[in-house]
């Protein structure tokens, strides 16, 4: 069922004085009025009027209520005088909070809940005790937001969540103070990962400055019980969240092949885009991911993001942090058209600057690291590379990946046909 809207028709008092000019009521006459005809314009009637027993005009809205007509209650309360909206919501509330704690009636509990929904809307009329430790208010809210979380356990009830969520925005619009603790706490004691999602895009949404940090702590604390199955849905939700802690955990997670490869791709986006700089070190610890069946896409893009971040001054470093030690693409020439891309697509663009970076790097103890200067000396100083490159031409060190016939061959022997060719 919809809520209810804003405003809906109501019988005017006048209509209803004369209805029942002269008739002494009792809580036996209103319930009768249930079933006749217009018997719910009666009851709107009665209830607008501020001169009838308070007692029995709740008994209206209650009956009302029973119903499914919430529309001429907040009819009245809509066209009701301050002080008599004030004077009817602490009794219009208890009939909703009464109804949404009955067990066994779901149905009359849904009408309760789409009429709390518009009273939130005049929380502020709701005033004076509850009960020793809770303001009528405050009794409201939390009972709807109860109602609403302990619903969401049921998978196979979607209108019954749309109707929640938006009782739950509302609640969390006009009482903040006591929503975004409880939904806080469903985040933290969650176990299933859509439960998790689901609340905590709902707090996303009440833009609550102190509860936005309180979810980053819950996000990451599932992820860590949860590890390694960090699901998409889950690495979105704390990408959304912005926290760097967040995405600096998500980077790390991109390490481990047991981590959805999904996630893995969400987190290198997230870090590229969110955290810039300050990626760099998880960009560096990406360097050692090891997996031929991928074609090593991980490293390669995460030298890339250094380059991106870092530019020239962190050539060096990240050419010396390629593993050594570790595999590289070992069929036909695709180690080499990986080394060609960097050379052209990204160092090119500084060439000037990179060239004394490149030339240190021709001496380095890491052979991987004095192949992709060799390629790039060949490749951005072909004027320059036979001096530059004539102390390789004897290193025996094995080269991968570099001859498209798929033979064996060595970083000197590379060279020196290069430069024979050249």
């Amino acid at each position: 069922m919809p809520l209810v809207p804003a405003s809906a028709p109501v019988l005017t008092v006048a209509i209803l004085a004369a209805l029942l000019a002269g008739c002494a009521l009792d809580a036996k006459d209103i319930e009768r009025w249930a079933v006749v005809a217009d018997g719910d314009q009666r009851l709107a009637g009665y209830l607008a009027d501020p001169e009838r027993p308070i007692d029995l005009r709740q008994r209206a809205a209650i009956v009302l209520l029973r119903m499914d007509q919430p529309q001429q209650i907040v009819g009245v309360l809509a066209n009701a005088t301050a002080d008599d909206r004030q004077r009817l919501m602490p009794y219009v509330a208890a009939s909703v909070v009464t109804a949404l704690r009955e067990v066994g009636d779901d149905d009359a509990a849904g009408r309760a809940a789409n009429l709390g929904f518009y009273l939130l809307r005049y929380a502020d009329d709701l005033t004076g005790p509850a009960d020793k430790d809770r303001s009528r208010d405050q009794q409201l809210v939390e009972t709807l937001i109860d109602w609403c979380l302990a619903g969401y356990d049921d998978p196979e009830a979607s209108d019954a969540h749309r109707r929640c969520t938006s009782i739950l925005l509302a609640a969390g619009s006009v009482r903040p103070q006591w929503t975004a603790p409880r939904l806080l706490d469903d985040m933290r004691q969650a176990t299933e990962l859509d439960r998790l999602v689901l609340i905590n895009g709902i707090l996303a949404r009440l833009k609550d400055p102190a509860a936005h940090r309180q979810q980053g702590r819950a996000l990451l604390e599932f992820a860590r019980r949860r590890y390694p199955q960090l699901e998409p849905p889950l690495a979105d939700a704390m990408v959304h969240n912005r926290n760097p802690t967040l995405l600096r955990y998500l980077l790390d997670a991109a390490r481990d092949r047991r981590v959805p490869q999904e996630t893995r791709e969400i987190a290198q986006e997230a870090a590229r885009d969110h955290l810039g700089k300050k990626g760099l070190p998880g960009f560096f610890r990406l360097l050692r991911t090891d997996e031929a069946d991928n074609g090593f896409a991980v490293r390669f893009n995460a030298l890339d993001l250094i380059w991106l971040f870092g530019g020239v001054g962190q050539l060096e470093a990240a050419l010396q942090a390629m593993p050594a030690d570790l595999h590289w693409p070992t069929t036909g020439d695709g180690f080499k058209a990986e080394i060609d891309a960097f050379c052209d697509e990204q160092v090119a663009r500084s060439a000037v600057t990179a060239r004394p970076v490149l030339e240190q790097l021709l001496g380095n103890a890491n052979w991987v690291a004095r192949a992709y200067a060799a390629e790039c000396v060949l490749r951005l100083y072909p004027d320059a590379a036979a001096q530059l490159l004539r102390g390789l031409t004897e290193d025996q060190t094995p080269l991968p990946g570099f001859s498209a016939e798929g033979g064996p061959t060595s970083l000197g022997a590379y060279v020196k046909a290069a430069l024979a060719e050249g």
